[in-house]
């Protein structure tokens, strides 16, 4: 970016401009895009945060378009634009050998608002991860959860 703001090299962006506007089918006019290009040098490599919205490529009149699905779209707006936090995904794995208590538990995170990713057996006991969270006031108060009672780990 620094060749490009030197004195010798600004004097050649009009052209340059307009060679991209020959190429590039926009309705953003040049003007916007010169001002853009200038504030460029603000910007910082290391802090831009990408995306790509979900969705499918869809071939409309021999071209193709990438159409977003705004449902699934929205959490990473929410992220990438607001600054909003991920939201938690969580894996539930019965590790205790009772039948069933992950498909409790899950059914459980599921009904208190919670994005269960998935849930199964947790086959291979070589490495464990203990974690941790608090539950919301309404499911600490003498309640079972999956089916166990507080306090079972």
């Amino acid at each position: 970016m620094a060749k490009v703001l030197k004195p010798s090299s600004l004097i050649k962006l009009p052209k340059l401009l307009s060679q991209a506007f020959r190429i590039v089918n926009t309705n953003v006019p040049w003007e916007v895009v010169l001002d853009l290009s200038l504030s460029a040098t603000k910007f910082s490599a290391d802090k831009v945060q990408t995306g790509v919205l979900p969705g499918n490529s869809t071939k409309i009149n021999d071209a193709w378009y990438w159409i977003v699905d705004l449902q699934k779209a929205q959490p990473v707006i929410d992220t990438l634009v607001w600054g909003e936090p991920e939201p938690l995904k969580l894996v539930v794995l019965n590790g205790n050998g009772r039948a069933g208590i992950a498909g409790k538990v899950a059914d459980d995170l599921t009904a208190y608002g919670y994005h269960v990713a998935s849930r199964g057996v947790m086959r291979s006991t070589l490495i464990m991860l203990r974690l941790r969270f608090s539950f919301p006031r309404e499911m600490q108060k003498g309640r079972t959860f999956g089916g166990l009672s507080q306090g079972c780990h």
